[in-house]
C-alpha cells in the first residue's frame, strides 16, 4: 500500500517538475525573441590591467555559451589608465569583433557620443 502512495507522490513530482521545465523553456524563448539584440553591456576601467584581460574573455565565454543575453557585445571604457590596461583592451579588441574599447571620455567626451 505504501509502496503505491510512495509511487504515485514521485510520479506526481515528476510531473510538476516536467510542466516547470516546458514553463521555464517557453518563458526563455520569449524572453529571447523580445530582446532581439538590444543589451548592450558597458565595463568602465582605470588601471586593471592585471585583472580586465580575464574579466573581458570569461565574459565573451559567457556570452558565446547563450549564458550572456548580449548580442551587441561589450563595451569597455578605459578611464584613463595609467598602466597597460589600455594596450591590453585594444589587443583585445582585435581579438573579438563584438568587444568596442574607448577612451575616458572626460578627455574624449565626443569619442562616446559618436557611437
Amino acid at each position: 500500500m505504501w509502496e503505491i502512495v510512495v509511487l504515485a507522490v514521485t510520479y506526481i513530482f515528476a510531473i510538476y517538475g516536467l510542466i516547470s521545465l516546458l514553463r521555464d523553456m517557453v518563458r526563455e524563448i520569449r524572453f529571447r525573441k523580445q530582446m532581439n539584440g538590444n543589451i548592450r553591456f558597458i565595463l568602465a576601467v582605470k588601471n586593471g590591467q592585471e585583472t580586465v584581460e580575464g574579466v573581458i574573455r570569461q565574459f565573451i565565454l559567457e556570452q558565446e555559451s547563450g549564458r550572456i543575453p548580449a548580442d551587441n557585445g561589450l563595451t569597455v571604457i578605459d578611464l584613463g589608465s595609467e598602466d597597460q590596461t589600455m594596450e591590453i583592451l585594444q589587443r583585445l579588441e582585435r581579438e573579438y569583433s563584438t568587444l568596442n574599447v574607448m577612451e575616458d571620455f572626460s578627455i574624449h567626451g565626443s569619442k562616446i557620443m559618436e557611437n
